[in-house]
């Protein structure tokens, strides 16, 4: 008899558990798929999922982010050689400050480590401080190597590295449009 009362019981805690909503973080997004963009924490996870090889997302900022810029909120930029960012993120004319990296890891450091062939990043501002030190090189503000579009940009932050190093990008093989850079941008 006990077999028989226990059958219905998980069907219904099943049922009660399915009609309240996850509690696991995810990032919203718009009628039509795009990504949200308000916080720290949903700049983190967007990263997360192109970092991981979901690249080819669609995000829009909606306000200014400030990440911190400290040595305990260390920024890993968005993009990998591997999984390099193939979307497009719209920052909504608003600014990414605080920004910082303080490396020695030696290639593709930024906010964007790597913008991939089919990658946009635009109407986007950036500041704060990224120093790749140990061999550091394809390094920039905005991004570190650019092969997609870079468009209405620009960093204010300083940018140290060994060589490839540059305010909005530190290897550029795509385009730049109407980007400006005014922080120091030091290399050999």
């Amino acid at each position: 008899m006990k077999k028989k009362r226990i059958l219905p019981v998980l069907l219904s805690l099943v049922l009660i558990i399915n009609m309240f909503p996850s509690f696991a973080l995810a990032l919203d997004t718009d009628t039509n798929g795009v990504y949200q963009i308000s916080t720290a924490q949903d700049l983190a996870e967007f990263r997360d999922m192109v970092n991981s090889g979901s690249t080819s997302i669609r995000a829009v900022m909606l306000k200014d982010i400030d990440l911190g810029g400290s040595e305990e909120n260390q920024w890993t930029p968005i993009g990998t050689e591997i999984n390099p960012f193939n979307g497009s993120f719209d920052g909504g004319g608003f600014e990414i400050t605080g920004l910082y990296i303080n490396s020695t890891d030696s290639e593709y450091q930024g906010l964007f480590g790597y913008i991939g062939k089919s990658g946009t990043v635009a109407n986007l501002g950036v500041s704060g401080e990224v120093t790749v030190t140990g061999g550091g090189y394809i390094v920039g503000g905005v991004a570190g190597e650019n092969d997609g579009t870079i468009e209405n940009c620009y960093n204010t932050g300083d940018v140290t590295g060994d060589i490839q190093v540059g305010g909005v990008a530190g290897w550029n093989d795509g385009t730049i449009e109407n980007c400006y850079n005014t922080g120091d941008v030091t290399g050999n």
